[in-house]
């Protein structure tokens, strides 16, 4: 194979998984396949997938875009991008959003009228025959255009151009020379987009549409122009969800009212639409209060039921199509004035007779609505009323057109890029992936498993009894679990990690593990991840203290931010415990997933994909977060008789150890509560000893 790729390779040799694994990729890409790609810490995924994607992209005249919801990969990125840099000729552009690089702090709003000032001042400006009027314009524009804008119009940016691709740029390098010449960064990196062999972003960037579509205008790209790695691809499908959702909040109702009163309009069929929907989300969430309840909300958005699950008409549609027999006409009117309004406030703002670029509510609530009124009965769209407490106190609602299809986003990307990658540690089952996500062309799946000595982990599943929700105050099973879990602290040659199924657990464990502890004369500093609180003021003490070769115990719930994103190297976690099987709660929310995916996929298939894989990789994520180096060792405790081998016979359809790919399955070992004890001993022991044989 000619692997003339491998000049784009920035290390002196790769490791034998990460040869193989751009091997199969250049391949794959060369056909033009969609690669799922499931390979372990230490693996090397992102130059496997960067070095043969760069070889193709130049060979094909593609451009390549490697995206991350992740703040850590996207460091780690930058890193080898600069690596691959000083090898190789390629430019690079790291992009972030405009509301983080723009000098003037201007909404995009009205970043776009001042830049369209500024586009008109300079033409009329270099016009050789101006009259009276146009000196007057002139003055106008002046108070609206962008002074960085303009002195990016102005000068010679190739002295930029050449520093930006001297290197690999960050966004906060690139707005701090920006600042320093009085220009605007985020203009200069748009229009160096055209040139970038490699772009480095966000999620958003690809599966918001209008982002994307802003993204490869900026390129002068179409989707079959672009190769696409998404790293820690597992997130995509509620990513994805995340970006087709729609919202439209009590207050936005309130303004387009407002905006109908300051503009004069008299619109009263307009005006009875805006009053009527506001009056009936008031009346829908007030009826929902229980007893008590409206007393304890909060300032979290609280959703309130107003279709099944498996539904298919709503409160709020019944309602308005009740009390509004012409609704779609009314629809319509709204957006067309509201359409009116927004041009009017444009040319306010560009003429300087306003200070601010205003929107029209009545656009936002108009579209919002018709589209609600079009999907709230589809399968695939879930309603709801979310409630909160605003800033004054005060109860406000929002409606939510919640979607429950990731692919309604990702069929169209997956099957239009030119090739794409789809990586992470826990991908798998690839069947699912390619499902879900609507993926219709051909895939190559690769599968590379820990390049870290086996010796240096060790995985064992506890036979303690299953904690179902019904049994979690049984006295006996608190016991059992309370057991093993000082046992883990006491035999732990470090830090312990413990992930419970949720918040409530975690607390309730942390408060019997303190006291219990002391009196054993385990003195080892505890700690709590809290709901709502940022957890890495206490993480960055946990992690300290394992570095330092210390022992400390986080415990924390599956569900949270601490399962994956952390690099927890060098001692930072020893052991890792799961306590239970950590289901996500099955809220309204999520059984409309699964019902949606019931009715898309096939009967059955809900639970499956919806809520049983995504847990089982929730607890792979967690348990990779031991052994990150070939140094590193540690061990990864699963306590809940479900996840033995043995359940498979005992426990029947509630076993999970037959989710677990089958390389990971061979690493399980059962083990009973009274001999956790034992087998950490020996096997921290058994580390201690190797390594003073080696010293």
């Amino acid at each position: 194979m000619n692997r003339e790729y491998l000049k784009y390779f920035p290390k002196e040799s790769p490791y034998p998984d990460q040869d193989r694994a751009m091997d199969d990729i250049y391949r794959a890409l060369s056909d033009r396949h969609i690669v799922l790609f499931e390979g372990a810490c230490g693996t090397g995924k992102t130059l496997s997938a960067l070095v043969p994607s760069l070889h193709i992209a130049q060979q094909s005249d593609k451009t390549v875009v490697i995206a991350t919801n992740v703040h850590q990969q996207m460091l780690q990125f930058i890193d080898e991008a600069r690596e691959i840099r000083d090898i190789a000729d390629i430019k690079v552009i790291v992009l972030k959003g405009k509301l983080h690089m723009c000098p003037a702090e201007k909404s995009y709003e009205e970043c776009d009228v001042c830049r369209d000032s500024t586009y008109e001042l300079i033409k009329l400006e270099q016009s050789v025959n101006r009259s009276d009027a146009d000196d007057m314009r002139i003055r106008a524009l002046k108070k609206r255009s962008c002074g960085y804008m303009l002195q990016t119009l102005k000068g010679d940016n190739m002295e930029f151009h050449r520093w930006l691709f001297s290197g690999v740029r960050t966004p906060e390098e690139v707005e701090a020379r920006a600042s320093d010449d009085g220009t605007c960064g985020y203009e200069l990196l748009k229009r160096e987009m055209c040139n970038a062999d490699l772009v480095i972003c966000n999620y958003h960037h690809l599966l918001n549409p209008d982002i994307l579509a802003k993204l490869l205008s900026w390129m002068g790209r179409g989707l079959e122009d672009i190769i696409a790695i998404f790293d820690e691809a597992h997130n995509i499908e509620s990513a994805a969800r995340l970006h087709s959702s729609l919202t439209l909040t009590e207050y936005t109702i309130e303004q387009a009212l407002n905006e109908l009163r300051d503009t004069g309009a008299h619109e009263d069929a307009v005006e009875k639409l805006l009053r009527t929907l506001r009056d009936v989300l008031r009346e829908i969430y007030e009826s929902k209060f229980a007893f008590g309840e409206k007393e304890r909300i909060g300032v979290e958005w609280h959703d309130v039921i107003i279709r099944e699950p498996s539904g298919t008409e709503d409160l709020l549609s019944v309602n308005l199509h009740s009390r509004l027999l012409d609704i779609d006409v009314l629809v319509e009117q709204a957006h067309i004035l509201g359409i009116e309004f927004d041009t009017i406030y444009r040319n306010q703002y560009k003429e300087g007779l306003s200070g601010t670029k205003k929107s029209s509510y009545l656009i936002a609530v108009s579209t919002f609505l018709e589209n609600y009124l079009r999907l709230a009965g589809d399968p695939g769209y879930y309603p709801l009323i979310n409630i909160r407490r605003d800033q004054n106190g005060e109860i406000t609602g929002r409606i939510e057109l919640f979607s429950c299809i990731p692919k309604n986003v990702t069929r169209f990307l997956f099957n239009s890029f030119y090739s794409a990658i789809l990586m992470s540690a826990t991908l798998r089952p690839f069947d699912v992936v390619k499902t879900t996500l609507g993926i219709d062309r051909d895939v190559r799946k690769l599968v590379y498993g820990s390049p870290f000595p086996r010796t240096r982990r060790h995985t064992i599943a506890v036979t303690a009894p299953p904690l179902f929700a019904r049994n979690r105050e049984d006295q006996d099973v608190i016991d059992a679990i309370t057991g093993v879990l000082e046992d883990v602290i006491e035999q732990s040659n470090g830090n312990v990690l413990i992930f419970f199924p949720n918040f409530s657990e975690a607390a309730r464990y942390y408060d019997l593990l303190v006291p219990n502890l002391q009196e054993l004369g385990i003195s080892v500093p505890m700690f709590l991840d809290r709901v709502g609180v940022s957890a890495m003021d206490v993480m960055e003490e946990f992690l300290k203290i394992g570095k330092s070769g210390g022992k400390a115990v986080m415990l924390s719930y599956l569900w949270g931010t601490l399962t994956e994103g952390i690099d927890y190297k060098d001692g930072r976690a020893r052991t890792v415990v799961i306590v239970g099987v950590g289901y996500p709660a099955l809220s309204d929310r999520i059984r409309a997933i699964q019902y949606s995916y019931d009715y898309e996929f096939g009967a059955g298939k809900g639970w499956r994909y919806a809520i049983e894989i995504p847990m089982v990789r929730k607890v792979r994520q967690a348990m990779g977060r031991v052994i990150r180096s070939p140094e590193d060792y540690g061990a990864r405790v699963l306590l809940d008789v479900r996840y033995t081998n043995e359940s498979q016979k005992t426990m029947g359809k509630y076993s999970v150890y037959p989710r677990f790919p089958p390389d990971e399955r061979e690493e399980i070992i059962d083990v009973t509560p009274k001999k956790v004890k034992y087998a950490l001993m020996n096997f921290f022991d058994d580390i201690k000893q190797k390594s003073a044989h080696t010293k």
